[in-house]
């Protein structure tokens, strides 16, 4: 049973128009769902494959503008298009020109044309590789920023742990000096530093007479009346 491959994009980079359409009909005589792009000439050739983001691209050596050998070897060279298989066309024979080919990067050399079912095969075999290949460096790049997402997370609890252990210790460091203070004055006068310095404001406090109870009175300034804390004191 024949592998089933996804629609793929084909730029075929040719100067005879007979040579796209005889593939676009061996394609449909095999069953083969394909868009076909066809582009005449060397000029502008990677910008168009920049463009169109083919799947495989079906490259002519002989072109009325150029050498198309070369631009075997430009296709690799970009980023964007380095995994796209290229498809050498060509009436040439020659061993040598074939390994000229594949040297500059060539994913396989075929001799203007060859039958139909063998094209075809071809054709399908490199379009399912280039998107695995894409659908790999799709995976990657998620994975990639996923572990950097994970790695600020980290970071962040790591902070927020150091800060509390941090705090953590600094309050059971007061407690255990306050608890060693004996003069009730200074014990006030302690505990509103360690406020004002926590939110970082002035704190005052003052002992007032409520008909028969002491109260203290301290707040953070500057404060609205309404922020005042009252601590009743026992008569």
């Amino acid at each position: 049973m024949v592998d089933e491959v996804p629609a793929f994009r084909a730029l075929v980079v040719d100067d005879q128009p007979m040579v796209a359409a005889a593939i676009r009909a061996m394609l449909k005589t095999e069953g083969v769902s394909a868009e076909i792009v066809t582009h005449p000439t060397v000029r502008d050739a990677l910008e168009v494959a920049r463009r169109v983001d083919p799947d495989i691209i079906l490259q002519d050596l002989v072109l009325a503008d150029g050498d198309g050998m070369a631009l075997v070897g430009a296709y690799h060279a970009e980023a964007a298009l380095t995994h796209v298989p290229v498809l050498v066309l060509s009436a040439n024979d020659d061993v040598y020109t074939k390994a000229q080919a594949f040297a500059c990067g060539a994913a396989d050399y075929l001799v203007k044309l060859p039958p139909g079912p063998e094209l075809v095969a071809r054709l399908r075999a490199h379009a399912r590789a280039s998107k695995a290949a894409k659908e790999r460096d799709v995976a990657l790049a998620r994975l990639d920023d996923l572990n950097q997402l994970l790695e600020v997370a980290n970071e962040a609890i790591a902070g927020d742990a150091r800060e509390s252990r941090e705090r953590l210790s600094a309050a059971q460091e007061l407690g255990t000096q306050l608890l060693e203070i004996q003069d009730i004055d200074v014990l006030i006068e302690r505990i509103l530093a360690e406020a004002a310095r926590s939110s970082q404001a002035e704190a005052t406090a003052v002992l007032v007479r409520d008909g028969d109870r002491l109260v203290l009175e301290h707040a953070l300034i500057p404060a609205r009346p309404s922020e005042r804390v009252r601590h009743e004191s026992v008569p």
